[in-house]
């Protein structure tokens, strides 16, 4: 949000640079990102002097230029100028070469060293039009005589210079969307520790008494849409350009002049922080109402959209026809024209929630939602619609019909019990209660009795005793908290690994690999839950007050980000990917809500990039290696793979499992997920449940054993099996009926075609067995070989080749 800095001297009085005051407000919670210097002519004239004309000849190869000299106090330059009145004695204004001029008429012109028929010219002597000061270019601009040589323009021509401050607000400090609410803890500030004693200068209006709704002629609905509404009429008013000086304040805080009449508005919503609307009043028949849309109803907006209203939105209704979306924008119908004689003017305070849902359906951030959303001051709505009302009638005329008071603000303000000690023990300070008491009257908290205090109703996000301490301290300041000497500490002692520090290591091996690690948001569209429906998976959430459509209900995949993000990469030409995330997902049984941590990862395209050597792309066993080599370090004898039944996001996959428990799930994602980001590569995933890999890591040991020194030794075979037999099934029962001399097999060559029957196939496997104590014996092996067939015949019909 922008602050004009002069703006706040209205308010407080200070002798501070804006520099300070950006500080000031940083230590107060109002942090402020950056100052502008900004001023009535544009760029402020940075870069322009004053100087003086010691010599002026005819150039020797133009007949309408002239050589001249000036002297602007710390050297003299050589500057060609072209206008018919230069002359020596002159007091000038000059624009040093890297100079950006703004023209009144033209694009902004940056200056540089220039030869001129042969003779360096190194500045400018500039016409009044040139630097945007006034129209005329009848010649240069000539300063009185006794103009100082070697200031800046700006000082030489007193020109109305500004600060912006640009505070990242935060959402909790509604009180600080106007000038008023950053004034007020700009002054808590200077009364604690500057001694301030001047009160908060409000700003000047007619106090027009306001009368009750005579007749009940305007309707306001009896919920909390709209808890406060107050309504002026004037007519005879004559709309038009605004002044200079209410122009150039909305400039500085780069918002475009309209009418006198809009600006007086926005004036007014910028200095008090309460929004205004004003409509054409030809459209309302001296009668308005506060409703909600009907069914099929629509509104063309200020900015030109027909937008088409839900049931709960509220509206501004003129003679049975929607004129605004309260609260967020108004209808262009009835906005203010040059044509508009008449006007009716509304302050109020619309219930914050009702305005957010309606800004975020219809994708509108105005400053007046902005303002509405976080809840404006109740106490002003009355005192804002004086204001504009002055204002109105002093840059427009007109007569003043009414002010009306169509509903009032009933909730009453928030009371907090209050005990100092605590406050001081919570801080570690050792404030006294005449200074505890100070801070909170200067932030206008009033006593009700001993440990009662009342919070202004501005202050909505104050409402424990706790927030009470969190003013005390960013008025008092943080150095205000003393340094202990001595710090005390208990460190934890645990049995188990941090989980931190796993993931730490698993994601440094996963990039290693070569994975990139993506963080998406929790948040997906609400048709991706048909895709997980299942006894196992449950029901997704939904959420209540959805950002967006797209954001509407909590992920029950973590592959649903992650497939938006392969096609956003694959869109850009980057098709080889190999990602993975940390993240949860969100379940539903029935009235219960679980999360699962999962660690998700996918690989895409081609295994190396292309080369002469060739290139493969990713297969199903790419990305099971990458899972096996991340469970490298639990039991073999533990791990079990089961073939993946139908109701996941993989068309053909494994389960893993360790000691009868799931650990992941991984293969190759279905066509009809790929479809849903319109993505035509194949992908391959998996699903590591991060629970159970944390279960399991406590449990892991690092043992080290001594290098074998004997060798392993191979044997073969080749075997005739049934189509439909794994060869995960056979290594399970090699090694059930193997001894532990097993110590790995392999599946070297798969054959089905010529000369193997139907329904058949053939598998070549080795099996490697070692002995670390001793040398195995041929017919040790050909036990351990025969063992292996028998169980192969009776198991599987399994026929040596």
């Amino acid at each position: 949000m922008k602050v004009s800095f002069k703006w706040l001297s209205q308010f407080v009085s200070f002798e501070h640079s804006p520099e300070r005051i950006a500080e000031i407000l940083t230590q107060t919670g109002l942090e402020v990102e950056g100052i502008e210097a900004v001023g009535s002519i544009k760029g402020g004239l940075a870069g322009v002097t004053t100087g003086e004309v010691i010599e002026c000849v005819k150039h020797p190869d133009a007949d309408k230029l002239q050589v001249t000299h000036v002297n602007i106090g710390d050297e003299i330059l050589q500057i060609i100028c072209g206008a018919v009145n230069v002359a020596v004695g002159q007091k000038v204004l000059v624009a040093l070469v890297g100079t950006t001029i703004y023209p009144k008429n033209g694009e902004p012109l940056t200056l540089r060293k220039v030869k001129i028929r042969g003779i360096e010219s190194h500045g400018m002597i500039c016409a009044e039009d040139e630097l945007g000061l006034g129209n005329s270019h009848d010649g240069i601009m000539v300063l009185p005589q006794d103009t100082p040589v070697g200031i800046p323009a700006s000082t030489a021509l007193s020109l109305d210079t500004d600060y912006i401050l640009e505070i990242g607000l935060t959402p909790n400090r509604c009180d600080a969307m106007g000038h008023l609410g950053v004034a007020r803890d700009l002054r808590a500030y200077l009364v604690h520790h500057e001694g301030l004693t001047a009160p908060i200068s409000m700003p000047e209006f007619k106090n027009v008494p306001i009368q009750s709704n005579p007749n009940h002629a305007h309707q306001v609905l009896s919920d909390d849409t709209c808890e406060a509404y107050y309504l002026a009429s004037l007519s005879g008013i004559a709309v038009g350009p605004s002044p200079d000086w209410l122009q150039n304040r909305l400039s500085a805080l780069g918002v475009a002049s309209i009418n006198n009449i809009v600006d007086c508005a926005n004036y007014v919503m910028f200095e008090l922080g309460t929004p205004l609307h004003a409509f054409d009043a030809s459209y309302f028949n001296e009668s308005l109402s506060i409703r909600q849309a009907y069914p099929d109803e629509s509104l063309e907006t200020l900015d030109g959209v027909k937008r088409k209203l839900l049931s709960t939105d509220l509206v501004i209704d003129g003679n049975g026809t929607a004129h605004c979306l309260a609260g967020v924008m108004g209808g262009k119908i009835s906005g203010v024209s040059e044509q508009t004689t008449e006007v009716l003017i509304e302050s109020a305070y619309f219930n914050p929630s009702t305005i957010r849902k309606t800004a975020k359906h219809h994708g509108i951030h105005s400053e007046a939602s902005f303002r509405f959303e976080r809840g404006v001051d109740p106490e002003l709505t009355a005192i804002a619609l004086q204001r504009v009302v002055s204002l109105i009638l002093s840059v427009a005329g007109g007569t003043l019909h009414y002010m009306h008071e169509v509903k009032a603000y009933s909730t009453p303000a928030i009371e907090v019990e209050i005990d100092f000690e605590r406050i001081n023990k919570q801080l570690g300070t050792a404030f006294t209660n005449a200074q505890l008491t100070g801070i909170l009257q200067s932030l206008d908290f009033k006593p009700i009795d001993e440990s009662t205090w009342r919070i202004p109703r501005y202050r909505s996000d104050v409402k424990r005793p706790i927030d009470v301490t969190e003013e005390i301290i960013r008025i008092a300041g943080f150095d205000a908290v003393p340094t202990p000497m001595k710090w005390n500490f208990s460190v934890p002692l645990t049995d188990t690994i941090s989980t931190e520090e796993v993931r730490y290591k698993v994601s440094v091996l996963l990039a290693a690999n070569g994975f990139n690690e993506i963080l998406n948001n929790s948040l997906t569209k609400a048709t991706n839950g048909a895709l997980t429906i299942s006894k196992q998976d449950g029901m997704p959430v939904m959420l209540k007050n959805p950002l967006s459509r797209d954001l509407s209900m909590l992920r029950t995949s973590m592959f649903f980000g992650i497939l938006e993000t392969l096609a956003y990469n694959k869109n850009r030409q980057a098709g080889n990917l190999k990602l993975f995330e940390f993240g949860n997902t969100y379940h539903r049984f029935g009235e219960r809500t679980i999360e699962k941590s999962t660690l998700a990862m996918v690989l895409t395209g081609v295994h190396e990039p292309e080369s002469w050597m060739g290139s493969r792309p990713f297969s199903f066993f790419d990305i099971k290696s990458e899972v096996m080599n991340l469970i490298q370090g639990i039991n073999p004898q533990l791990i079990e793979e089961v073939p993946l039944s139908g109701g996941t996001a993989f068309s053909e996959g494994i389960e893993i499992k360790v000691n009868g428990k799931p650990l992941a799930v991984l293969g190759k994602l279905s066509e009809s997920w790929l479809k849903t980001v319109e993505f035509k590569q194949a992908v391959y995933g998996a699903l590591i449940d991060w629970k159970r890999w944390i279960e399991l890591s406590n449990s892991m040991v690092d043992c080290f054993t001594e290098i074998p020194k004997t060798f392993v030794v191979r044997r073969d075979f080749a075997l005739l099996l049934d189509s439909s037999i794994e060869y995960a099934a056979l290594v399970k029962a090699a090694k059930k009926v193997a001894s532990t001399r097993l110590i790995a097999t392999n599946l070297f060559d798969v054959y089905e075609g010529d000369k193997i029957e139907d329904g058949k196939k053939s598998y070549a496997l080795s099996f490697h067995f070692r002995d670390v104590e001793r040398t195995l014996t041929d017919a040790e092996i050909d036990q351990e070989m025969d063992a292996i067939r028998r169980c192969f015949e009776v198991d599987f019909g399994a026929q040596l080749r």
